[in-house]
């Protein structure tokens, strides 16, 4: 199910609501494919109150949220889009931003559209057809529900991807754009979980779909593949209750006996002659057996042989069965059970640095949270980096999201040229947008970067459909070499570090006036901030 969005909202999921539900055609005055890449994804009021009169006719509650009942309705009242049919439109439009990347969204149904459709279809269990009828529309909208676990001994095989087929096959899956290192020749650690992933979680993803992610993670090595570090994150990303990185083969049994599955890293010998990675599904009293990406033809291995020549196993458990409905208890039937959650008054950034949370005590303490949620690795000459998600960004987004609390989000700049800034915000906005952050911002505090960087930052952002746009900017290098008052009007803040005096010396709306900061549920130091009263006010940060 897509996830719930409400007035004030920005981002992708907001320009794909606009779309099916038709209010472009009246509010916004569409007439071509190409206006649609324009659109304003913002949840404005006038937006809002459509959604009430699109509620109110379609049989859902008019409360202008978009949720769950109201995301089934446009669902089911989505029309047809194909080759023939829609083929240049906002409905085509809004279908290529939920295949999500897989395909360039411009409104036109063409044969990549199709292609991207037919993979969909295929990795769902639809009929691959290449038409966006109602059942794909309901599995991009609503989604499918993960699969019960079967009792011990009953096992279940899962999706069966190919690294090498199309049209993931031959794209590059590089860390240093090698063109040479392609999913068919180095994809198997993505291809063997998104086996696992498509499987219990989300039969949208396919090897593709993760490939993306490891290389934006930093899990995608120089040389030999996809690091182990990829499975832990991949399990953070979608939400797996248990993730187990062992070299027992107990625990292997386990995971299976308990509905999972298990990527294995395996050395030379039966699957491969060097390094591989495996999706293991059933075993019994002689075999192991397993999907193999780069084969159709190996398929089980006797457990000895297995054990052997396998270096890690990865289990990923299937969620938890919920617990049985009880009946209501009527002694706190006039309790308040829609207790708001309880907030402190600090303001903290973390990152990586911060590995280790307690999320409760740490929600308790601070009033408002801004997350790093990526960074330009600096590569060999400084300046040629690649563009990564901070390693600890999707743990801490989940576990902020999970207990309902919203937080900033920014990335660390070494931009020294607009190409470079635009695709950081691009990284930006592709790591945090489903998590609807208060406000993006970029964090300018190394000496090359270039003031048209810094204003491209916020123009690209604005392009995205982005709200609240702000700029962490070094304090000495504000005037130069930013000279900073060129751009500042981009910005809808400024947030300024500046550990020296009491106060900071330049008019801001954020002061970060520590480094070495306390705040409840993580040991050790942390960035801290204030409002300085020159500017926007805490419920400006905080009502997204």
């Amino acid at each position: 199910m897509l996830a719930t969005i409400r007035h004030q909202d920005t981002g992708r999921l907001v320009v794909v609501a606009k779309c099916l539900t038709g209010y472009l055609k009246i509010s916004e005055k569409v007439t071509d494919a190409d206006s649609y890449v324009k659109v304003n994804g913002v949840y404005d009021a006038d937006f809002t109150a459509f959604v009430v009169s699109w509620q109110t006719s379609h049989g859902c509650t008019p409360d202008g949220i978009i949720g769950p009942d109201t995301w089934r309705a446009i669902a089911k009242a989505a029309p047809t889009c194909s080759t023939s049919k829609n083929r240049k439109s906002g409905y085509t439009f809004a279908l290529q931003l939920l295949l999500d990347g897989n395909v360039t969204a411009d409104g036109i149904y063409g044969p990549r559209t199709k292609a991207a459709v037919v993979a969909f279809q295929s990795a769902t269990g639809l009929s691959a057809d290449g038409i966006c009828g109602p059942k794909t529309w309901s599995a991009l909208i609503v989604g499918a529900q993960p699969q019960p676990a079967p009792t011990p001994g009953e096992f279940v095989k899962p999706v069966d991807y190919k690294q090498a087929a199309k049209p993931w096959g031959p794209r590059m899956y590089s860390n240093h754009n090698d063109p040479k290192q392609t999913m068919a020749n180095s994809g198997c650690g993505p291809t063997a979980c998104a086996d696992v992933v498509a499987t219990l979680k989300d039969k949208s993803v396919d090897p593709w779909t993760l490939a993306q992610l490891a290389m934006q993670w930093g899990d995608r090595t120089y040389n030999s593949g996809t690091a182990w570090t990829f499975f832990g994150h991949v399990a953070d990303k979608y939400g797996f209750s248990k993730m187990v990185e062992t070299k027992s083969f107990a625990a292997l049994k386990a995971c299976l006996d308990a509905g999972g599955y298990v990527v294995c890293s395996m050395s030379k010998g039966y699957w491969t002659s060097g390094g591989h990675y495996i999706c293991a599904w059933k075993y019994d009293d002689t075999y192991v057996y397993a999907n193999d990406p780069a084969s159709s033809t190996r398929k089980k291995q006797k457990s000895a042989d297995f054990k052997a020549q396998c270096k890690r196993y990865f289990c990923f458990y299937p969620d938890p069965q919920p617990e049985p409905t009880k009946e209501p208890d009527e002694s706190n039937a006039d309790k308040d059970i829609n207790v708001p959650v309880k907030r402190g008054t600090k303001i903290c950034d973390i990152s990586h640095h911060q590995p280790n949370v307690n999320y409760d005590k740490f929600i308790a303490d601070t009033a408002l949270i801004i997350l790093r949620a990526g960074y330009r690795g600096e590569g060999t000459t400084g300046l040629d980096g690649i563009v990564k998600i901070d390693t600890c960004f999707v743990k801490h987004a989940n576990a902020l999201k999970a207990r309902g609390v919203r937080f900033g989000v920014y990335f660390y700049s070494i931009a020294n040229t607009v190409a470079k800034a635009k695709e950081e915000a691009q990284a930006l906005y592709k790591f945090a947008k489903d998590y609807a952050p208060l406000f993006w911002a970029i964090d300018a505090e190394k000496p090359h970067i270039t003031t048209d960087a810094i204003g491209a930052f916020a123009d690209e952002l604005r392009k995205l459909g982005c709200g609240k746009i702000g700029a962490y900017v070094a304090n000495e290098k504000y005037d130069s070499p930013y000279h900073f008052d060129n751009v500042r009007d981009k910005f809808n803040f400024v947030w300024i570090p500046d550990y020296r005096k009491n106060t900071t010396v330049r008019k801001c709306d954020l002061w970060q006036y520590t480094s070495t900061g306390s705040v409840a549920g993580i040991n050790g130091n942390v960035d801290m901030s204030r409002i300085t009263g020159e500017g926007h006010d805490l419920a400006w940060f905080t009502e997204g």
